[in-house]
């Protein structure tokens, strides 16, 4: 069960851990054709987990949370 209060984005999630480490990571960005050719030169499993990555960082696609 997922509460609207805790969900953070991925840039708040990055940050947070920066916060907590105390260090600044490192962000490279991955251009959606380029991780498009990983995923088709992937071998199963890693395959998957690359289009899960595209799916739900890049396009966004997430259910909707309900509304109270």
């Amino acid at each position: 069960m997922r509460l609207l209060a805790n969900m953070v984005s991925h840039n708040e999630l990055i940050a947070m851990w920066e916060r907590k480490t105390g260090r600044t990571f490192q962000i490279e960005r991955v251009p959606e054709a380029d991780l498009l050719k990983l995923i088709n030169e992937a071998a199963f499993p890693l395959n998957i987990l690359l289009s899960l990555s595209l799916s739900v960082l890049v396009r966004g696609d997430v259910p909707s949370q309900p509304r109270h």
